[in-house]
């Protein structure tokens, strides 16, 4: 039995020291990933902020992606319409209410 509780202590301090490891390696990467931008060496994938923002607008997804923006406005107007309509709706109901009360009193005797 204590075998077998060491060797579950081993394996578990190797996962710890592979992931502390892991940690270390990512926060190196970005270490030197911002390094580079910081002196300029943007790699041989960069692209100018303009011709990126172009290339997105060109793109199939931003013509959805507005519609779609269009689309939940529009879904918005309509939900404040509904919302004025049962505002009056209620404020019509309670100035009716203390009618309907004196009737129901009325019936009742």
């Amino acid at each position: 039995m204590r075998d077998v509780v060491l060797r579950c202590a081993r394996r578990r301090g190797e996962s710890r020291r592979r992931a502390l490891e892991d940690a270390r390696d990512r926060a190196g990467d970005v270490g030197h990933w911002f390094g580079d931008l910081y002196h300029g060496d943007l790699g041989d994938n960069a692209v100018p902020a303009p011709e990126l923002v172009a290339k997105i607008l060109a793109s199939q997804g931003a013509q959805s992606w507005h519609q779609g923006a269009q689309q939940a406005t529009s879904m918005a107007s309509d939900h404040d319409q509904a919302g004025a309509w049962v505002q009056q709706l209620s404020t019509g109901l309670a100035r009716i209410k203390p009618f309907a009360d004196a009737t129901t009193a009325l019936h009742r005797q």
